[in-house]
Protein backbone atom coordinates (compact mmCIF):
# COMPACT_ATOMS: atom_id res chain seq x y z
CA UNK A 1 0.00 0.00 0.00
CA UNK A 2 1.66 3.21 -1.21
CA UNK A 3 0.23 6.02 0.91
CA UNK A 4 2.16 9.14 1.84
CA UNK A 5 0.86 11.54 4.49
CA UNK A 6 2.59 14.74 5.55
CA UNK A 7 1.21 16.84 8.41
CA UNK A 8 2.26 20.49 8.78
CA UNK A 9 1.26 23.30 11.14
CA UNK A 10 1.74 26.84 9.88
CA UNK A 11 3.15 29.51 12.19
CA UNK A 12 -0.34 30.87 12.99
CA UNK A 13 -1.79 27.46 13.91
CA UNK A 14 -3.41 26.51 10.59
CA UNK A 15 -3.08 22.75 10.10
CA UNK A 16 -2.30 21.15 6.73
CA UNK A 17 -2.40 17.50 5.69
CA UNK A 18 -0.93 16.55 2.31
CA UNK A 19 -1.46 13.15 0.65
CA UNK A 20 0.41 13.20 -2.68
CA UNK A 21 -0.24 10.38 -5.13
CA UNK A 22 1.68 10.64 -8.42
CA UNK A 23 -0.43 7.88 -10.01
CA UNK A 24 -3.51 10.16 -10.11
CA UNK A 25 -4.54 12.49 -12.92
CA UNK A 26 -6.54 14.68 -10.56
CA UNK A 27 -6.22 16.39 -7.21
CA UNK A 28 -8.60 17.58 -4.51
CA UNK A 29 -8.40 20.41 -2.00
CA UNK A 30 -10.63 20.82 1.04
CA UNK A 31 -10.72 23.87 3.29
CA UNK A 32 -12.33 23.04 6.61
CA UNK A 33 -13.33 24.95 9.72
CA UNK A 34 -14.15 23.28 13.02
CA UNK A 35 -17.51 24.95 13.43
CA UNK A 36 -21.09 23.98 12.72
CA UNK A 37 -24.61 24.28 14.00
CA UNK A 38 -23.86 23.12 17.55
CA UNK A 39 -21.80 26.30 18.09
CA UNK A 40 -24.81 28.52 17.33
CA UNK A 41 -27.01 30.30 19.82
CA UNK A 42 -30.73 30.36 19.13
CA UNK A 43 -30.67 33.96 17.87
CA UNK A 44 -28.37 32.95 14.98
CA UNK A 45 -29.82 29.49 14.30
CA UNK A 46 -28.78 28.46 10.78
CA UNK A 47 -25.88 30.92 10.47
CA UNK A 48 -23.21 28.21 9.93
CA UNK A 49 -25.09 26.82 6.95
CA UNK A 50 -26.07 30.28 5.72
CA UNK A 51 -22.44 31.42 5.81
CA UNK A 52 -21.38 28.35 3.85
CA UNK A 53 -23.82 29.33 1.09
CA UNK A 54 -22.82 32.98 1.21
CA UNK A 55 -19.10 32.37 0.75
CA UNK A 56 -20.00 31.55 -2.86
CA UNK A 57 -21.57 34.99 -3.48
CA UNK A 58 -18.38 36.89 -4.26
CA UNK A 59 -15.02 37.71 -2.68
CA UNK A 60 -12.07 40.03 -3.13
CA UNK A 61 -10.94 38.33 -6.37
CA UNK A 62 -14.40 37.40 -7.72
CA UNK A 63 -17.14 40.03 -8.09
CA UNK A 64 -20.08 37.63 -7.75
CA UNK A 65 -21.22 34.02 -7.56
CA UNK A 66 -21.17 33.57 -11.33
CA UNK A 67 -17.48 34.49 -11.48
CA UNK A 68 -16.67 31.79 -8.92
CA UNK A 69 -18.76 29.05 -10.47
CA UNK A 70 -17.59 29.95 -14.00
CA UNK A 71 -13.97 29.54 -12.95
CA UNK A 72 -14.62 25.99 -11.77
CA UNK A 73 -17.05 25.05 -14.55
CA UNK A 74 -14.61 26.02 -17.32
CA UNK A 75 -12.18 23.52 -15.85
CA UNK A 76 -14.67 20.70 -15.29
CA UNK A 77 -14.16 20.77 -11.55
CA UNK A 78 -16.43 19.26 -8.94
CA UNK A 79 -17.04 22.05 -6.43
CA UNK A 80 -19.26 22.02 -3.37
CA UNK A 81 -19.48 22.72 0.34
CA UNK A 82 -21.24 21.24 3.34
CA UNK A 83 -22.16 22.12 6.90
CA UNK A 84 -22.49 19.68 9.77
CA UNK A 85 -23.00 20.01 13.49
CA UNK A 86 -19.27 20.45 14.08
CA UNK A 87 -17.60 21.14 10.74
CA UNK A 88 -17.97 23.31 7.64
CA UNK A 89 -15.95 22.47 4.56
CA UNK A 90 -15.43 23.73 1.02
CA UNK A 91 -13.93 21.43 -1.56
CA UNK A 92 -12.87 21.14 -5.19
CA UNK A 93 -11.84 18.11 -7.22
CA UNK A 94 -10.04 19.07 -10.39
CA UNK A 95 -7.46 17.99 -12.97
CA UNK A 96 -4.04 18.15 -11.38
CA UNK A 97 -2.76 20.96 -13.59
CA UNK A 98 -5.45 23.33 -12.28
CA UNK A 99 -5.01 22.62 -8.57
CA UNK A 100 -3.14 25.83 -7.75
CA UNK A 101 -5.98 27.93 -9.16
CA UNK A 102 -8.58 25.90 -7.27
CA UNK A 103 -6.72 26.40 -3.98
CA UNK A 104 -6.42 30.12 -4.63
CA UNK A 105 -10.14 30.39 -5.40
CA UNK A 106 -11.21 28.39 -2.35
CA UNK A 107 -8.95 30.50 -0.15
CA UNK A 108 -10.38 33.77 -1.42
CA UNK A 109 -13.98 32.54 -1.08
CA UNK A 110 -13.55 31.42 2.52
CA UNK A 111 -11.17 34.10 3.85
CA UNK A 112 -12.38 37.19 1.98
CA UNK A 113 -16.12 36.82 1.26
CA UNK A 114 -18.07 40.01 0.56
CA UNK A 115 -21.16 38.95 2.57
CA UNK A 116 -23.16 41.90 1.23
CA UNK A 117 -26.54 42.14 2.95
CA UNK A 118 -28.48 42.37 -0.32
CA UNK A 119 -26.75 39.28 -1.78
CA UNK A 120 -27.24 37.32 1.42
CA UNK A 121 -30.96 38.19 1.54
CA UNK A 122 -31.45 36.72 -1.95
CA UNK A 123 -29.44 33.59 -1.17
CA UNK A 124 -31.36 33.01 2.04
CA UNK A 125 -34.49 32.79 -0.08
CA UNK A 126 -32.98 29.73 -1.73
CA UNK A 127 -31.96 28.34 1.66
CA UNK A 128 -35.54 28.74 2.89
CA UNK A 129 -36.69 26.63 -0.05
CA UNK A 130 -34.06 24.03 0.85
CA UNK A 131 -35.53 23.87 4.35
CA UNK A 132 -39.09 23.59 3.01
CA UNK A 133 -37.99 20.82 0.65
CA UNK A 134 -36.45 18.88 3.54
CA UNK A 135 -39.60 19.17 5.66
CA UNK A 136 -41.77 18.18 2.71
CA UNK A 137 -39.64 15.10 1.99
CA UNK A 138 -40.27 12.37 4.54
CA UNK A 139 -36.91 10.52 4.13
CA UNK A 140 -35.15 13.86 4.72
CA UNK A 141 -37.36 15.03 7.58
CA UNK A 142 -37.24 11.83 9.66
CA UNK A 143 -33.49 12.28 10.38
CA UNK A 144 -34.28 15.81 11.61
CA UNK A 145 -36.65 14.34 14.15
CA UNK A 146 -34.09 11.71 15.12
CA UNK A 147 -31.52 14.41 16.00
CA UNK A 148 -34.14 16.03 18.22
CA UNK A 149 -34.98 12.72 19.88
CA UNK A 150 -31.32 11.84 20.39
CA UNK A 151 -29.91 15.15 21.60
CA UNK A 152 -32.82 17.06 23.06
CA UNK A 153 -35.49 19.47 21.83
CA UNK A 154 -34.15 23.00 21.64
CA UNK A 155 -30.47 22.17 22.08
CA UNK A 156 -28.02 23.04 19.26
CA UNK A 157 -27.39 19.35 18.56
CA UNK A 158 -31.11 18.67 18.60
CA UNK A 159 -31.93 21.50 16.19
CA UNK A 160 -31.72 21.11 12.43
CA UNK A 161 -28.60 22.42 10.70
CA UNK A 162 -30.28 24.61 8.07
CA UNK A 163 -32.42 26.59 10.53
CA UNK A 164 -36.15 27.16 10.49
CA UNK A 165 -37.67 29.31 7.75
CA UNK A 166 -38.13 32.17 10.23
CA UNK A 167 -34.57 31.86 11.55
CA UNK A 168 -33.12 31.82 8.04
CA UNK A 169 -35.10 34.94 7.19
CA UNK A 170 -33.47 36.81 10.06
CA UNK A 171 -29.90 36.12 8.93
CA UNK A 172 -27.94 39.04 7.48
CA UNK A 173 -24.52 39.54 5.98
CA UNK A 174 -23.47 41.50 9.05
CA UNK A 175 -24.41 38.58 11.32
CA UNK A 176 -22.44 36.22 9.11
CA UNK A 177 -19.41 38.53 9.13
CA UNK A 178 -19.33 38.50 12.94
CA UNK A 179 -19.67 34.71 12.98
CA UNK A 180 -16.99 34.34 10.29
CA UNK A 181 -14.55 36.53 12.19
CA UNK A 182 -15.10 34.56 15.39
CA UNK A 183 -14.83 31.03 13.96
CA UNK A 184 -12.93 31.09 10.65
CA UNK A 185 -9.64 31.71 12.46
CA UNK A 186 -6.28 29.94 11.92
CA UNK A 187 -6.47 27.76 15.02
CA UNK A 188 -9.83 26.45 13.74
CA UNK A 189 -8.72 25.97 10.13
CA UNK A 190 -7.54 22.74 8.49
CA UNK A 191 -6.58 22.18 4.86
CA UNK A 192 -6.37 18.81 3.14
CA UNK A 193 -4.92 18.18 -0.31
CA UNK A 194 -4.74 14.79 -2.04
CA UNK A 195 -3.88 13.49 -5.49
CA UNK A 196 -1.17 14.48 -7.95
CA UNK A 197 0.66 17.66 -6.98
CA UNK A 198 4.07 19.05 -6.11
CA UNK A 199 4.20 18.85 -2.34
CA UNK A 200 6.61 21.73 -1.73
CA UNK A 201 4.83 24.04 -4.18
CA UNK A 202 1.44 23.40 -2.58
CA UNK A 203 2.79 23.91 0.92
CA UNK A 204 4.39 27.19 -0.17
CA UNK A 205 1.10 28.34 -1.68
CA UNK A 206 -0.89 27.42 1.41
CA UNK A 207 1.64 29.19 3.63
CA UNK A 208 1.31 32.34 1.54
CA UNK A 209 -2.51 32.25 1.43
CA UNK A 210 -3.29 31.07 4.96
CA UNK A 211 -0.14 31.51 7.04
CA UNK A 212 -0.09 35.30 7.20
CA UNK A 213 -3.38 35.65 9.10
CA UNK A 214 -3.17 36.68 12.77
CA UNK A 215 -2.95 33.72 15.13
CA UNK A 216 -6.33 34.16 16.79
CA UNK A 217 -7.79 31.54 19.12
CA UNK A 218 -11.06 29.87 18.24
CA UNK A 219 -14.30 30.21 20.19
CA UNK A 220 -14.75 26.58 21.20
CA UNK A 221 -17.74 26.98 23.50
CA UNK A 222 -20.98 25.12 22.84
CA UNK A 223 -24.05 24.00 24.74
CA UNK A 224 -23.93 20.29 25.58
CA UNK A 225 -26.72 18.01 24.34
CA UNK A 226 -29.56 16.98 26.64
CA UNK A 227 -29.57 13.19 26.32
CA UNK A 228 -32.64 11.71 27.97
CA UNK A 229 -32.26 8.71 30.26
CA UNK A 230 -35.47 7.12 29.01
CA UNK A 231 -37.00 6.04 25.69
CA UNK A 232 -37.91 8.89 23.33
CA UNK A 233 -40.51 8.60 20.56
CA UNK A 234 -41.36 11.41 18.11
CA UNK A 235 -43.95 10.77 15.40
CA UNK A 236 -45.04 13.12 12.62
CA UNK A 237 -48.31 11.88 11.15
CA UNK A 238 -48.87 12.52 7.45
CA UNK A 239 -51.88 10.53 6.38
CA UNK A 240 -51.37 11.22 2.67
CA UNK A 241 -48.18 9.14 2.63
CA UNK A 242 -48.16 5.46 1.75
CA UNK A 243 -44.97 4.51 3.56
CA UNK A 244 -43.57 5.05 7.04
CA UNK A 245 -40.12 6.68 7.01
CA UNK A 246 -38.37 5.58 10.18
CA UNK A 247 -35.12 6.52 11.87
CA UNK A 248 -34.49 4.82 15.18
CA UNK A 249 -31.36 4.19 17.15
CA UNK A 250 -29.26 4.49 20.27
CA UNK A 251 -26.41 6.61 21.69
CA UNK A 252 -23.07 5.44 20.32
CA UNK A 253 -19.36 6.34 20.31
CA UNK A 254 -17.70 9.75 20.05
CA UNK A 255 -14.79 10.47 17.68
CA UNK A 256 -12.08 9.47 20.14
CA UNK A 257 -13.80 6.43 21.67
CA UNK A 258 -11.47 3.41 21.23
CA UNK A 259 -14.58 1.28 20.61
CA UNK A 260 -15.35 3.10 17.35
CA UNK A 261 -13.87 0.33 15.12
CA UNK A 262 -16.06 -2.15 17.00
CA UNK A 263 -19.07 0.09 16.41
CA UNK A 264 -18.39 0.04 12.66
CA UNK A 265 -18.25 -3.76 12.69
CA UNK A 266 -21.41 -3.99 14.79
CA UNK A 267 -23.28 -1.62 12.47
CA UNK A 268 -22.20 -3.52 9.38
CA UNK A 269 -23.42 -6.84 10.76
CA UNK A 270 -26.72 -5.34 11.91
CA UNK A 271 -27.61 -3.31 8.83
CA UNK A 272 -24.56 -2.44 6.75
CA UNK A 273 -25.84 -3.66 3.42
CA UNK A 274 -27.14 -6.64 1.48
CA UNK A 275 -26.82 -9.76 3.61
CA UNK A 276 -26.95 -7.92 6.93
CA UNK A 277 -29.33 -9.11 9.61
CA UNK A 278 -31.89 -6.34 9.13
CA UNK A 279 -31.70 -6.55 5.33
CA UNK A 280 -32.47 -10.26 5.49
CA UNK A 281 -35.18 -10.05 8.17
CA UNK A 282 -37.12 -7.04 6.83
CA UNK A 283 -36.51 -6.97 3.08
CA UNK A 284 -35.48 -10.41 1.89
CA UNK A 285 -37.68 -12.60 4.11
CA UNK A 286 -40.76 -10.35 4.33
CA UNK A 287 -40.55 -7.72 1.59
CA UNK A 288 -41.60 -4.91 3.95
CA UNK A 289 -38.97 -2.40 2.82
CA UNK A 290 -36.97 -1.44 -0.24
CA UNK A 291 -34.11 -0.06 1.81
CA UNK A 292 -33.02 -0.57 5.41
CA UNK A 293 -29.60 0.24 6.83
CA UNK A 294 -27.75 1.10 10.01
CA UNK A 295 -25.25 3.96 10.23
CA UNK A 296 -22.86 4.93 13.03
CA UNK A 297 -22.08 8.62 13.43
CA UNK A 298 -19.77 10.33 15.88
CA UNK A 299 -19.08 13.81 17.23
CA UNK A 300 -16.60 15.34 19.67
CA UNK A 301 -18.34 14.14 22.82
CA UNK A 302 -21.29 11.99 21.71
CA UNK A 303 -22.28 9.56 18.98
CA UNK A 304 -25.14 7.48 17.68
CA UNK A 305 -26.06 4.29 15.88
CA UNK A 306 -29.07 4.97 13.68
CA UNK A 307 -31.28 2.56 11.74
CA UNK A 308 -33.18 4.06 8.79
CA UNK A 309 -35.89 2.42 6.68
CA UNK A 310 -38.86 3.15 4.51
CA UNK A 311 -41.35 0.59 5.84
CA UNK A 312 -44.67 -0.75 4.66
CA UNK A 313 -47.10 1.31 6.74
CA UNK A 314 -49.42 -1.51 7.81
CA UNK A 315 -46.46 -3.55 9.07
CA UNK A 316 -44.82 -0.79 11.11
CA UNK A 317 -45.32 -2.28 14.56
CA UNK A 318 -44.26 -5.78 13.52
CA UNK A 319 -41.21 -4.46 11.66
CA UNK A 320 -39.99 -2.38 14.58
CA UNK A 321 -40.43 -5.32 16.94
CA UNK A 322 -38.27 -7.43 14.61
CA UNK A 323 -35.60 -4.72 14.55
CA UNK A 324 -35.60 -4.48 18.34
CA UNK A 325 -35.41 -8.27 18.67
CA UNK A 326 -32.43 -8.33 16.30
CA UNK A 327 -30.59 -5.90 18.58
CA UNK A 328 -31.57 -8.08 21.53
CA UNK A 329 -30.10 -11.14 19.79
CA UNK A 330 -26.81 -9.29 19.35
CA UNK A 331 -26.79 -8.65 23.09
CA UNK A 332 -27.66 -12.20 24.07
CA UNK A 333 -25.97 -14.30 21.39
CA UNK A 334 -23.32 -12.07 19.86
CA UNK A 335 -22.10 -12.59 16.29
CA UNK A 336 -20.72 -15.57 14.41
CA UNK A 337 -17.14 -15.78 13.24
CA UNK A 338 -18.38 -15.78 9.66
CA UNK A 339 -20.27 -12.53 10.23
CA UNK A 340 -17.23 -11.02 11.89
CA UNK A 341 -14.76 -11.92 9.15
CA UNK A 342 -17.20 -10.77 6.45
CA UNK A 343 -17.66 -7.39 8.13
CA UNK A 344 -13.94 -6.96 8.65
CA UNK A 345 -13.16 -7.89 5.06
CA UNK A 346 -15.75 -5.50 3.69
CA UNK A 347 -14.69 -2.56 5.87
CA UNK A 348 -10.99 -3.16 5.22
CA UNK A 349 -11.37 -3.38 1.46
CA UNK A 350 -13.64 -0.34 1.30
CA UNK A 351 -10.93 1.56 3.15
CA UNK A 352 -8.48 0.54 0.43
CA UNK A 353 -10.95 1.38 -2.35
CA UNK A 354 -11.48 4.86 -0.90
CA UNK A 355 -7.81 5.63 -1.57
CA UNK A 356 -8.46 5.51 -5.33
CA UNK A 357 -10.17 8.92 -5.51
CA UNK A 358 -8.45 12.09 -4.24
CA UNK A 359 -11.71 13.74 -3.16
CA UNK A 360 -12.48 10.86 -0.77
CA UNK A 361 -8.94 10.89 0.58
CA UNK A 362 -8.89 14.66 1.09
CA UNK A 363 -12.23 14.76 2.88
CA UNK A 364 -11.48 11.80 5.15
CA UNK A 365 -8.10 13.23 6.09
CA UNK A 366 -9.69 16.59 6.89
CA UNK A 367 -12.24 15.01 9.22
CA UNK A 368 -9.51 13.12 11.05
CA UNK A 369 -7.32 16.18 11.38
CA UNK A 370 -10.10 18.36 12.80
CA UNK A 371 -11.61 15.83 15.17
CA UNK A 372 -8.65 13.66 16.15
CA UNK A 373 -5.74 16.04 15.67
CA UNK A 374 -3.93 13.48 13.51
CA UNK A 375 -4.44 11.36 10.42
CA UNK A 376 -3.94 7.61 10.63
CA UNK A 377 -2.69 5.78 7.54
CA UNK A 378 -5.09 3.31 5.97
CA UNK A 379 -3.10 0.30 7.16
CA UNK A 380 -3.50 1.43 10.79
CA UNK A 381 -7.24 1.93 10.37
CA UNK A 382 -7.53 -1.50 8.79
CA UNK A 383 -5.51 -3.06 11.61
CA UNK A 384 -7.94 -1.62 14.16
CA UNK A 385 -10.85 -3.17 12.27
CA UNK A 386 -9.05 -6.53 12.01
CA UNK A 387 -8.36 -6.46 15.76
CA UNK A 388 -12.07 -6.46 16.70
CA UNK A 389 -13.14 -9.71 18.34
CA UNK A 390 -16.57 -11.30 18.51
CA UNK A 391 -16.68 -10.71 22.26
CA UNK A 392 -15.94 -7.01 21.68
CA UNK A 393 -18.99 -6.74 19.45
CA UNK A 394 -21.25 -8.45 21.97
CA UNK A 395 -19.93 -6.31 24.82
CA UNK A 396 -20.60 -3.13 22.85
CA UNK A 397 -24.08 -4.35 21.85
CA UNK A 398 -24.92 -4.73 25.53
CA UNK A 399 -23.66 -1.22 26.25
CA UNK A 400 -25.51 0.40 23.35
CA UNK A 401 -28.82 -1.43 22.92
CA UNK A 402 -30.54 -0.43 26.14
CA UNK A 403 -34.10 0.46 27.04
CA UNK A 404 -33.21 3.98 28.17
CA UNK A 405 -31.15 4.61 25.03
CA UNK A 406 -34.01 3.71 22.66
CA UNK A 407 -34.94 6.51 20.21
CA UNK A 408 -37.68 6.21 17.60
CA UNK A 409 -38.84 8.77 15.03
CA UNK A 410 -41.07 8.42 11.99
CA UNK A 411 -42.90 10.36 9.32
CA UNK A 412 -45.89 8.63 7.76
CA UNK A 413 -49.56 7.71 7.97
CA UNK A 414 -49.40 6.05 11.41
CA UNK A 415 -49.81 8.47 14.29
CA UNK A 416 -49.54 6.14 17.25
CA UNK A 417 -46.63 6.38 19.65
CA UNK A 418 -47.22 4.36 22.82
CA UNK A 419 -46.96 0.88 21.22
CA UNK A 420 -43.61 1.93 19.74
CA UNK A 421 -42.42 3.24 23.09
CA UNK A 422 -43.39 -0.02 24.78
CA UNK A 423 -41.11 -1.98 22.42
CA UNK A 424 -38.16 -0.49 24.29
CA UNK A 425 -39.13 -2.67 27.27
CA UNK A 426 -37.94 -5.71 25.30
CA UNK A 427 -34.37 -4.46 25.81
CA UNK A 428 -34.67 -4.77 29.59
Amino acid sequence: MDERLALHTLSNGTRVILAPNPRCNTAAAVIGFGVGSRYETLDVHGVSHGLEHSCFLGSSQFPNKKAITDWFNRRGAVINASTGHEITMYYAWIVAEELAGAISTLADMTLNPFLRNEDVATEMGAVKEEEVWIRDTAPKYAPYLFQEAMYGTGTPMGRNITGTVDAIGRLTGDMMRAYHDRHYVPSNTAISVAGRFDESAVLDQLTELFGSRPALERDASFEPPAIAQEPVVIVCQRQQLNQEQVVMGFPGCCHTDPRLPTMKVLSYILGGGMGSRLWNAIREERGWAYSIRSMPDSYRDVGELAIAAGLRADKLGEAIEIIVRETLKLKQEGVTEDELTMAQGCLANRTLMSLETPDNVAQRNLFSLIFEGEVSPANERIARIRAVRAEDVRELANAVFTRDGYRFTSVGPNGWTEPLRQLADLLG
